[in-house]
């Protein structure tokens, strides 16, 4: 890894929520998507990761292809059908999700996840990411893990919610930010 990949493995999972921003070609959406297997997650019983974009073709052309070349080596089985893979000798998944329009968020109402990846963060709303984000990221039964972690470039619509959540607060990146609402910290790596 990078010296930024790396400063992200490295960030404890006591850190709720963190945007790995920058310019194209910095790796994001490749160490986010490797993330619940360099962690270790996936050995947990009960892990269960989201891996979100906009679309479910942006999924397709990034996430989905390279997961393909490395989940298999950790014993992962992918379902073409339900687009998730599934850890039989662990009990964990990673789903690929997308929401495309505001609306589709509440297709996730009954929804649980340990990790949710938002690539390309400000391609998204802030109603769509807070909600799923403050309601459907939490520990498991099992495993006691609730983490949010995003990589995005610079432009969308989101911009500036992610702006004012991320960066605005620590526009150098690495320190952490007390959210006082939630009691939550988050971290902004530039």
């Amino acid at each position: 890894p990078t010296a930024k990949q790396e400063q992200l493995i490295a960030i404890p999972d006591a850190v709720f929520e963190v945007l790995y921003g920058g310019a194209a070609y910095g790796g994001k959406s490749f160490i986010l998507t490797l993330l619940p297997l360099i962690r270790g997650w996936y050995k947990y019983r009960g892990f269960k990761g989201s891996i979100f974009r906009r679309t479910f073709p942006d999924l397709e052309r990034e996430n989905i292809r390279l997961s393909k070349e490395y989940y298999p080596k950790t014993g992962g089985v992918y379902n073409e059908q339900k687009h998730f893979w599934h850890w039989p000798a662990y009990g964990s998944y990673v789903d690929f999700n997308h929401i495309q329009h505001s609306s589709d968020v509440k297709d996730y109402d009954s929804y649980q996840s340990n990790y949710a990846f938002f690539d390309e963060l400000t391609h998204f709303d802030e109603a769509s990411y807070l909600y799923f984000v403050g309601s459907r990221v939490r520990p498991g039964t099992s495993f006691n893990l609730a983490v949010a972690r995003s990589g995005s470039n610079p432009g969308g619509i989101g911009q500036t919610f992610v702006y004012n959540r991320f960066v605005r607060p620590d526009e150098e990146g690495g320190k952490l930010i007390y959210d006082t609402k939630t009691g939550l910290y988050r971290m902004f790596i530039k």
